[in-house]
């Protein structure tokens, strides 16, 4: 359990003490407004609040996302990133806490399970681009021929954002090159071009902690 929440914790201030820039194979980091773990305290109080009295999915999930990441309370953000779901089934943000929470226990399908459904249930969240890429280092050559198709599915379906098509694409030609389907694999980048420069904006925007605007 110690490892867990040392994995999470180490996660949870890179990912919302720093913002990402996702490139074409890696990521630049600029830091938090903040800096790590410096969370005013009017929002840890708001949070505990709106897990008691939730007003919506998104409100629990940026709860569970503050008790990851202001006290590495994995217990507590899980049952507030469920919460969110069965409220809100398509919560991108509790969908990807969840499944951060898996992939650090090595618990492969649900992460996956977690992956995905945020993919078909959200596919135009700014989150979309960063959960293909952990879809695709997470399965690997063990993706299931199910797996494949949900991905490509999601990667044309007419709600995806623009920008994440060709990341999801990257991801399927990942897992198909993985699987030794090569000239598969060949067509799809050829005929999607290379993935675009993104900002993954954070669950804290009202808290600016995260707020892309403004950075």
């Amino acid at each position: 359990m110690r490892n867990t929440t040392r994995r999470l914790r180490r996660f949870v201030l890179t990912g919302l003490g720093l913002l990402p820039l996702l490139g074409s194979g890696c990521a630049t980091l600029r830091p938090s407004p903040f800096g790590a773990g410096a969370v005013p305290e009017a929002a840890l109080r708001a949070a505990a609040q709106s897990a008691q009295h939730p007003k919506s999915a998104s409100d629990l999930a940026q709860a569970g996302w503050l008790a990851l990441y202001h006290a590495s309370d994995v217990a507590t953000a899980e049952g507030r990133f469920e919460r969110a779901l069965a409220l809100d089934p398509s919560e991108a943000w509790a969908h990807f806490g969840l499944a951060e929470i898996a992939r650090s226990r090595v618990r492969i399908r649900v992460a996956a399970a977690h992956y995905l459904d945020l993919l078909e249930r959200a596919p135009a969240h700014p989150l979309a681009e960063l959960t293909a890429r952990r879809l695709a280092s997470l399965l690997g050559s063990e993706a299931s021929p199910e797996t494949l198709e949900r991905i490509a599915a999601v990667r044309q379906a007419p709600g995806v954002a623009a920008p994440a098509r060709p990341v999801l694409a990257a991801a399927l030609a990942r897992l198909l090159e993985l699987k030794g389907r090569f000239q598969e694999a060949r067509a799809l980048r050829e005929s999607s071009g290379g993935p675009p420069r993104m900002v993954v904006a954070g669950p804290f925007s009202r808290y600016r902690a995260l707020d892309a605007e403004r950075l």
